[in-house]
C-alpha cells in the first residue's frame, strides 16, 4: 500500500522548486561551497545563538570533525562516553579516531543517557574518560543542568548529538534564560531531508570556541589553512614557512564541505522554521494529551521547549502482541513507520557487545518501541484516527 502518512515528507512548495530552478539556471551562482554557505551559517548561527557555526556536508561529518578535534586535545585519555541507544554515526567516528567507545544505559524520561548510571561509572572512571558525547534522541532534550553539574565535578566537558533535536530549546539555571540547546555545547545536527528543518543534506558544529572554530573550518576543506582566509581569519599561527602558503595542510582534514546548492535551499527551508516548530508541537500535544491507555509509556520530561521529532509508540509490561497489532494498524492504513533510531546500538554487528542485554531500558526501547512521523503533512483527521486505535488495544 502507498504511504499516505511517511516518515518524512517534502515541506517545499511550487515556488520553492521554481526559485531553486532559477539558481540552477543562474550564471552568477557558485554550485560549491561559496557565499550561500556563508549565508547558511550566519543564519543558523543567529537562530541557535552560538558564537560560530560551521556547515558540514552531513551530520555524520560534523560528528567526524568533532571526534577529530577531541583526539588532537586528549593525548592521554581515551575513553569516550555514548548512550546506548543513538545513531550508528555519533559512535563510528570516535573509534575510528582510536578512541574505546563505553556505552552507558539510557532513562524513561526523555530517552536520554541516564545520569545515574554515568555518575556511577565516572565515580571509579573519570580518570580515563576523555568526553562525553550525549544524543539529544528524538527532539526531547537531556537534563543538560544535572548533566553538567554532574561532569564539572570531575572538570570533563561534554558534546551533544542534536540531529533530531535541532530545534528544540532547554532552561539554563546557570544564566536563568532559554536557550537554544545547540547552545549548550559544542553540538552537531544534520539539516538531512527527514529532519527538522532541511537543506536536503547536511549538517552544522556550533561552538563557542574560536580554537575549534578554526580547526573545524580548515578540516571541512582537507585541514587546509587558506580556508580561515576565506572566512577573514589570519591563518599565520597555523601556517608552515616550508611550504606553499596555498597548499598547506594543518589538519588530516577531508572533504567534508556543503555547496551552496543545499544551502540555499536550507535559507528556503529556513523561513518556515517558526511554522515547523508550531505544527509539530501542536500535533505532538493532539497525541500527547490523547493517549489515554495506561498501556503505553511517553516520555515525563516537563521541558517546554522542546519540539518533537516523531510520535513514539512504546508499550509498556513488554506487550509484543500489542507492538504487532499496532504495526499492522500502520501497515493497512498507509503510515509508515520505524524502529526508534536504531534500537539497543550495542546489538549492531559492528558494535556489538556480548552482553548488549545489560542496558535493559536501551533492550526494552528495542524491543517494544515504534514510531511514526511528525510533519507538517500529518493531518489532524489521520492522528486522532491513530490515538482512537491505540486506546482501544
Amino acid at each position: 500500500m502507498q504511504k499516505s502518512w511517511k516518515l518524512n515528507d517534502s515541506q517545499f512548495t511550487f515556488w520553492d522548486r521554481l526559485k531553486i530552478c532559477k539558481f540552477f539556471l543562474s550564471p552568477k551562482n557558485k554550485w560549491t561551497q561559496g557565499p550561500y554557505v556563508k549565508k547558511y551559517e550566519e543564519a543558523f548561527k543567529k537562530y541557535v545563538g552560538a558564537k560560530y557555526a560551521i556547515m558540514f556536508s552531513s551530520g555524520s561529518t560534523a560528528n567526524f570533525s568533532i571526534a577529530q578535534y577531541q583526539k588532537k586535545k586528549n593525548k592521554d585519555r581515551n575513553v569516550i562516553i555514548v548512550p546506548a541507544v543513538t545513531w550508528a554515526t555519533s559512535v563510528s567516528p570516535w573509534i575510528v579516531n582510536g578512541f574505546e567507545v563505553k556505552y552507558i544505559d539510557i532513562n524513561f524520561k526523555d530517552f536520554s543517557i541516564n545520569l545515574d548510571h554515568l555518575e556511577t561509572y565516572l565515580k571509579e572512571n573519570h580518570e580515563k574518560v576523555a568526553y562525553v558525547f550525549v544524543t539529544s534522541l528524538i527532539g526531547f532534550c537531556p537534563d543538560l543542568n544535572r548533566l553538567r553539574s554532574t561532569l564539572s565535578k570531575y572538570k570533563l566537558s561534554f558534546g551533544l548529538d542534536n540531529c533530531e533535536s535541532a530545534l528544540s530549546g532547554y532552561y539554563d539555571k546557570k544564566s536563568s534564560k532559554t536557550k537554544h540547546i545547540c547552545s549548550y555545547a559544542t553540538s552537531s545536527i544534520s539539516t538531512y531531508f527527514g529532519h527538522h528543518t532541511t537543506s536536503v543534506e547536511g549538517g552544522f558544529v556550533f561552538t563557542d570556541s574560536e580554537e575549534e572554530y578554526h580547526f573545524h573550518l580548515m578540516n571541512r576543506s582537507h585541514g587546509m589553512t587558506r580556508s580561515l582566509v576565506e572566512y577573514g581569519i589570519d591563518p599565520s599561527k597555523y601556517r608552515n614557512s616550508l611550504v606553499d602558503s596555498s597548499f598547506d595542510f594543518f589538519t588530516l582534514g577531508s572533504n567534508f564541505r556543503a555547496s551552496d546548492i543545499e544551502a540555499f535551499i536550507g535559507l528556503l527551508d529556513f523561513d518556515k522554521i517558526r511554522e515547523n516548530v508550531d505544527t509539530r508541537k501542536k500535533l505532538y500535544t493532539i497525541f500527547k494529551d490523547g493517549i489515554k491507555n495506561s498501556k503505553y509509556l511517553l516520555p515525563k520530561t516537563k521541558n517546554l521547549y522542546d519540539v518533537p521529532f516523531c510520535l513514539p509508540i512504546i508499550f509498556r509490561n513488554e506487550a509484543k502482541k500489542l507492538l504487532t497489532k499496532a504495526k499492522y494498524y500502520c501497515d493497512q492504513n498507509g503510515i509508515e513507520y520505524r524502529q526508534i533510531i536504531s534500537g539497543n546500538l550495542t546489538r549492531q554487528t559492528v558494535f556489538h557487545e556480548h552482553d548488549h542485554y545489560k542496558y535493559k531500558n536501551a533492550e526494552y526501547l528495542h524491543k517494544y518501541g515504534m514510531y511514526v512521523g511528525l510533519h507538517q503533512k500529518v493531518k489532524e483527521k489521520q492522528l486522532i484516527n491513530l490515538i482512537n486505535f491505540l486506546n482501544s488495544l
